[in-house]
């Protein structure tokens, strides 16, 4: 078995990997095999980046072993104590900003985010090529030689978690690209898209359901899943909103304009209906000419809008 650790800190960010065999005994036994760290650069760096930075090379050292050794192992396992980057590595790269989308990219494409685990800080190996260190802290029966003491026990026995699911809130360099899981939330169906199988009651902010239908309407559109990983534009937002704004005024009578007459309705361009044409006529001269579009009383879509307005 190959085992991985990555860390990263202020100072710098490093990467070392233990090999890990059963003795005649009965018993595990391990040994370090390769390390590499590098110094952290003179710009200022978060420290969630430096051990992204360190999971990189984790998994570039991971490939160049995995090519280069006569050994055939019968699993990898890579370590970190930092949940954010194990989170970022479960998470789809292209909802991050550029920094950490490449090297998040790059990790997913040279190892799988199941073979990623986190551990206690105290059980990071890698702890020690991220900070000063003296020689006696590298000795032949150190844990920088050897490894964990964990590493000579069952692998059932093991102090790892991947149960390390954080919000998008609580992850940095996260930008406003929705999930495939916020998708899958709303709708069941990608045949087409019917805003009777949307799921809005999943959906608590109106930002968020303008982003998630511009995936949806893109998918539909494209026939690909692809489409979900091309960046959201303003005319894209405001086109999903008006498909649902037209989706809510399904119901309006065909005499809306007398039903609805005291708000001297009309249909704009666009084909939604608009009320408050003489309040309008008064906005003209002032810098406010938004549309008033008609809406019902009820429903979650109307509670979200009232929120986010």
């Amino acid at each position: 078995m190959l085992v991985i650790f990555s860390d990263g800190s202020k100072l710098a960010y490093g990467t070392c990997a233990y090999v890990r065999w059963g003795t005649a005994h009965g018993g595990f036994e391990s040994r370090l095999v390769i390390a590499k760290n590098r110094i952290a650069p003179t710009k200022q760096m978060s420290v969630p980046r430096l051990e992204l930075c360190g999971a990189v090379l984790a998994a570039r050292i991971r490939q160049k072993l995995v090519e280069e050794m006569d050994y055939k192992f019968s699993r990898v396992i890579h370590i970190v104590d930092s949940m954010i980057v194990r989170a970022q590595i479960q998470r789809e790269s292209y909802g991050f900003g550029t920094f950490v989308a490449t090297r998040v990219a790059e990790i997913q494409n040279k190892t799988e985010p199941s073979d990623w685990w986190w551990v206690p800080s105290e059980f990071n190996a890698a702890d020690l090529a991220t900070r000063i260190t003296s020689p006696g802290d590298m000795v032949k029966n150190s844990i920088w030689k050897n490894g964990p003491k964990f590493l000579n026990d069952p692998i059932d026995q093991w102090p790892l978690r991947q149960d390390c699911n954080l919000g998008n809130d609580e992850l940095p360099d996260t930008i406003g690209i929705v999930m495939s899981s916020d998708i899958k939330k709303m709708t069941n169906t990608m045949s087409g898209l019917d805003f009777e199988d949307v799921k809005l009651e999943n959906i608590s902010s109106y930002s968020k359901l303008l982003r998630v239908t511009c995936i949806l309407m893109r998918i539909v559109t494209t026939k690909s899943f692809k489409g979900a990983s091309i960046g959201i534009t303003a005319e894209s937002l405001n086109a999903a909103e008006l498909e649902w704004i037209r989706y809510l005024q399904r119901d309006i009578s065909d005499d809306w304009t007398k039903t609805f007459r005291r708000l001297s309705p009309e249909k704009n361009e666009a084909g939604i209906v608009v009320v408050g044409k003489r309040l309008a006529d008064w906005l003209k001269a002032t810098w406010n000419r938004t549309d008033l579009m008609l809406l019902p009383n009820k429903g979650h879509y109307v509670v979200i809008f009232k929120v986010s307005t």
